[in-house]
């Protein structure tokens, strides 16, 4: 409580993780690999800067506190019914790669850099249509449900979109950078900002 700790796995993999100290901060001196539930009640859980340490999680990522990314790598591998609740904080690159398996938003996702979907569904939770916001590329090989949520680009530099055969609803093409597509996409609707660049690459796009 309201200290710096360390949390060192050694490699050995926890089940249920939970981080319970108001103010506290814990900060990976290695990889983490949960294979169940990782929850930050309080406190903060850091990456570790210049490490970057990975994160790997196989079952519902709930943040109540603070998670600082850094420049690390957050990967979901549940395979079930998952839930994925940010608690406002940033994640650097976000990697799904749980076969069959769901994450459904709980609140508005925000990504740094890379959001990829290797396997499985990210779903923005129907009714309540949680954005995602994403500063790198988009790659998708499993499944988007984008219900009636918004996608938002705002990178600063050359951003490509691999829609891998999902639909989007709203698209906002923030910049200042460029979207480039890599191969066909379907969206309800897009909004480029004044100074954003959209190039379809000589893909299809179709509203």
């Amino acid at each position: 409580t309201g200290a710096a700790q360390t949390l060192t796995s050694g490699r050995s993999h926890f089940y249920n993780l939970i981080q319970y100290g108001t103010g506290g901060a814990y900060t990976l001196q290695d990889a983490l690999a949960v294979d169940h539930n990782l929850t930050i009640t309080n406190g903060t859980l850091d990456t570790k800067s210049g490490s970057n340490y990975g994160i790997t999680v196989g079952g519902n990522w709930d943040n109540a506190g603070t998670f600082t990314s850094e420049s690390g790598t957050v990967t979901l591998t549940g395979t079930g019914a998952q839930t994925l609740t940010s608690g406002g904080s940033h994640f650097y690159n976000l990697t799904q790669d749980g076969t069959n398996g769901t994450y459904t938003l709980q609140d508005a996702l925000a990504v740094d850099n890379n959001l990829t979907i290797t396997n499985g569904t990210l779903d923005t939770k129907n009714a309540s249509n949680y954005g995602i916001t994403v500063g790198g590329n988009w790659s998708n090989a499993g499944t988007f449900t984008a219900e009636q949520g918004t996608v938002t680009f705002d990178g600063t530099g050359t951003q490509t979109l691999n829609a891998g055969g999902s639909s989007f609803y709203d698209i906002v093409n923030s910049g200042p950078g460029s979207l480039q597509l890599t191969n066909d996409l379907t969206t309800h609707d897009f909004n480029n900002h004044s100074g954003a660049i959209f190039d379809i690459n000589g893909h299809n796009w179709t509203m």
